[in-house]
């Protein structure tokens, strides 16, 4: 698709979503980054919806990485909706992850097409200490 829907929703248990320059979810290096310090327990997310329903199939793709604090037992979960986020499924659990890191994933998220397709990032364990981040860029849903 070209275009969002709109922009990332924040779920900030900490800031109550004030914005990208603030709290544990927010917009830093020009990627979007998760934490959940000072570990909360809140399961801070970031969502974004597109319509897709144009589409049978589609794929979505990011890169991701983590910052030297993170230990094996953070998590951070990537999950799709096609209902507009009213129920969500796990796509990957990002666990098991020490230090900084890197990679891309990409994913057929086919079954999820629909008019409010969204997908989203939470904090689901941890990533409450120091200089432990999840970050997330260059987010795309394609057709294929």
């Amino acid at each position: 698709p070209d275009s969002w829907a709109g922009p990332w929703l924040e779920d900030d248990p900490q800031s109550g979503g004030s914005g990208p320059t603030s709290g544990q979810v927010g917009v830093a290096q020009g990627a979007l980054r998760l934490d959940d310090r000072p570990d909360t327990g809140g399961q801070p997310s970031a969502a974004r919806t597109v319509d897709l329903s144009a589409l049978t199939s589609a794929t979505l793709s990011f890169g991701w990485s983590t910052a030297s604090g993170v230990d094996s037992s953070d998590e951070v979960v990537v999950e799709m909706s096609g209902d507009g986020g009213a129920s969500y499924s796990a796509l990957e659990t990002f666990t098991g992850l020490s230090g900084s890191r890197s990679g891309s994933r990409s994913y057929d998220v086919s079954a999820f097409v629909s008019s409010e397709t969204t997908v989203r990032f939470r904090v689901s364990r941890s990533y409450g200490g120091s200089s432990e981040y999840f970050y997330v860029d260059n987010v795309e849903i394609a057709a294929d």
